[in-house]
Parts: C-alpha cells; sequence; structure tokens
C-alpha cells in the first residue's frame, strides 16, 4: 500500500457486521484461503464507488452519531492475496476490483457503512447488491445476481441485472426509478405519489396498483424479459 494511501485509511482488528461492498475476480481452481481486514476512511465521503468482477455488494447507515466510513473486506483466494487499492479525492471513496492474475480464483467482499446520504455506484460481474437505508443516488448494476434497495428514501435509482431479481421499496417518493432484468422479477413499492409509471414484462405477470399520470414529476421505468413485474403501494 502506498504512503498516501495508509495515511488515508486506518486499519482495525474488528470485524464489521455491515454492509458488502466487493471487488475480486476468479479464473482456475485451486485451495480456498481467507483473510479480512477492516478500517477506517479518514475524510469525507459524499460518493462510494466500487467495481467487482465477482461478488455481493452491500451498503448500509452508520451508526447514529457516526461520520466516518467503515469498510470490512473478506478475501477468498487460490494464490496470493488479493490487495484492492483504494483511493479517497473530493469526496468520492474508489475501491478497484483486484487482479488475481490469470491462473488464480479471488474475491473480495467489502462491507460498508457509511453517512445515508452517501451516493453509490456499484458494479458486479456475478453477486448481489443490497443497499440498505440510504438517501442518497444507487447506481447498481449486476450481471448475474439480485439487486435489492431497501428502505430508502433517495430520490434516484437504477438498478440493471441480466440474470437476476431487482427489488426497491421507498419510504420517500422518488423522482426517477429506472429498474431492468433479463431474467427475474420487478418488484417496486412506493409511497402515495404523483408518478408516470411505464411498466412492461416480456414473458410474465404485470400488477400495477400505482396510477400513472402524464407530465407527473416522478417518473417508474421498468422492464422484465422474462419475470412478473409488480408496481404498488
Amino acid at each position: 500500500m502506498s504512503r498516501n494511501r495508509t495515511s488515508l485509511l486506518a486499519l482495525s482488528g474488528a470485524a464489521l457486521s455491515a454492509a458488502l461492498l466487493v471487488t475480486g475476480c476468479s479464473l482456475s481452481d485451486g485451495p480456498t484461503k481467507k483473510a479480512e481486514r477492516t478500517y477506517t476512511v479518514r475524510g469525507k465521503v459524499t460518493v462510494i464507488d466500487a467495481q467487482t468482477l465477482g461478488g455481493d455488494i452491500r451498503v448500509r447507515p452508520l451508526a447514529e452519531g457516526a461520520d466516518k466510513v467503515q469498510v470490512t473486506e473478506r478475501y477468498e483466494y487460490s494464490g496470493p492475496k488479493p490487495s484492492p487499492e483504494h483511493s479517497l479525492r473530493d469526496g468520492k471513496f474508489v475501491v478497484k476490483k483486484a487482479d488475481c492474475g490469470s491462473s488464480h480464483r479471488c474475491t473480495v467482499h467489502l462491507t460498508v457503512l457509511a453517512p445515508p446520504s452517501v451516493a453509490v455506484e456499484l458494479k458486479t460481474a456475478g453477486g448481489d447488491i443490497v443497499v440498505e437505508r440510504t438517501s442518497g443516488s444507487v447506481d447498481a448494476e449486476t450481471s448475474g445476481g439480485d439487486i435489492r434497495v431497501e428502505d430508502s428514501a433517495s430520490r434516484s435509482v437504477r438498478a440493471v441485472t441480466r440474470g437476476g431479481d431487482v427489488t426497491a421499496a421507498f419510504t420517500a417518493v422518488p423522482d426517477a426509478v429506472d429498474g431492468r432484468t433479463q431474467g427475474g422479477d420487478i418488484t417496486v413499492r412506493v409511497p402515495k405519489g404523483d408518478y408516470t409509471v411505464d411498466a412492461s414484462t416480456a414473458g410474465g405477470n404485470r400488477k400495477v396498483t400505482v396510477p400513472s399520470t402524464a407530465g407527473a414529476p416522478h417518473r417508474i421505468k421498468v422492464h422484465t424479459q422474462g419475470g412478473n413485474v409488480s408496481v404498488t403501494r
């Protein structure tokens, strides 16, 4: 780890029972080794950006009164232990995917506790994404897992998966919800409000109980190729 990054991240031995931001890669088979580390990000974070080639991502809010982002990385690997790169610049905390090399298998799970207002940009090639009880914008994409946005006060949510389900439940009226999946179900639950609703499925059942008003200030657009779609209060 570089000197600058060492000063940015303060390591801790305590494991977190929290959210999962993941970065990793997987290729060949081999004995699986496990390790983990926990650290605190020394600086104000307004955006979290994390990408992974395979693994889950989970984000939860910090305990009341806490203001420093806390991260736990959990490693599963067959060769050298992965070492994801981190950076914090202008409020944006970035976790880059680890490089295992061409002959080893590895996955790095990142558990992140953050202020509820933090925006998140999350991408994984094979895992699930869960974002709980936040109010910042959510941009989540996975090619093989489910996406769940739970108890959200976010005004903007984009959730795209090729092979899983999308579930988004809101505690406040969102301005924009964009959900897409090729092979799973989409379920959206929103509070009472004025919405324009565009909900469609090419291969399942459609249930929409939220009235759609042309020109409404709040937009819901969801589509699934192979599953059911539901937009309810």
